[in-house]
Formats: structure tokens, sequence, C-alpha cells
């Protein structure tokens, strides 16, 4: 009889161990793949023609999020900013240094995220010294933003 227990705890616990197991190498994947996207991106950065801004929240605070736009290439690396759910849409602006501010396009931040997050395309990205972004009810770029959760300068 104790043997039996004994072989049962035993099967048991490497069952655990192997569930665990596969825990930690999904967990090693996505941090990987996250890892690979932020290295691209910090070699993108220092490519000619490339625009960035490392962005924080209105009145300050650590970095939120990275906006880097390379002729239409508009990518954003959330590294702060919470999912959006399917009600609403981030979008990225660009703001000239004295004007409107311009839609750049839209994109969304998974619960998931891993990385690197493309920006559906807007309006042009040359010429703008500051990029925000805001967080919309709906699924599309308003005219003007409403609530910015992160801004800064190229």
């Amino acid at each position: 009889m104790a043997g039996a227990i004994a072989a049962l705890v035993a099967a048991a616990a490497i069952a655990g161990l192997g569930v665990y197991s596969a825990q930690l190498k999904a967990q090693r994947d996505v941090e990987t793949a996250r890892v690979q996207s932020i290295v691209a991106m910090v070699q993108q950065l220092g490519e000619p023609g490339t625009t960035s801004a490392f962005l924080s929240p209105p009145g300050g605070g650590a970095v939120v999020a990275v906006a880097m736009m390379r002729g239409p290439d508009r990518r954003v690396l959330p590294v702060g900013l919470p999912a959006n759910g399917n009600d609403r849409i981030y979008v990225l602006w660009g703001l000239p240094a004295g004007g409107t501010p311009a839609p750049l396009g839209t994109f969304d931040v998974p619960a998931d995220v891993t990385g690197v997050e493309s920006v559906e395309a807007g309006a042009g990205g040359a010429g703008y010294t500051q990029f925000a972004i805001s967080l919309e009810p709906g699924r599309v770029a308003p005219a003007a933003p409403s609530r910015v959760v992160a801004e800064g300068a190229v």
C-alpha cells in the first residue's frame, strides 16, 4: 500500500514538473520574441531618415512608449501602455511646432504584447517636432486627440 502511494505521489510530481517546464518554455519564447523585436527597433533608431521619440505621460514620468517613423513605416514599442480592448484604439499623433495635431495612424496594445506594434497609416510622418499617443473610444482616429496618454519630443 505504501509503495502504491509513493508511486502515485512520484507520478503526480513528475506530471507537475512537466506542466511547469512547459509554462516556463512558453514564457521564455514570449520574452525571446519581445527582445528580438526590441533589438530590431533599436537598430533601426540609428538609421538615417528615422525619426523617433520617447513618450511619457503628460506631466512627466517613466517612458511608456517609443514611436519610430521611417518613410511610410510607423511603429510603436509599448513598454507601459495598458491593453486597450476592442472598444478603444490608440492613436499616434504628429505635433508640428505651431499647428494642429495630425493623426498618423492607429494601433492596438494586446494584453499579451510581446514587442513592436505596427501603426496603421494615416497622415504623413515627416516634419513633426513632437509625437503623442491618445486613447480614443471606438475604433477610428478622431480629428483631434481627446485623452493624451503619452507625449515626447523628437
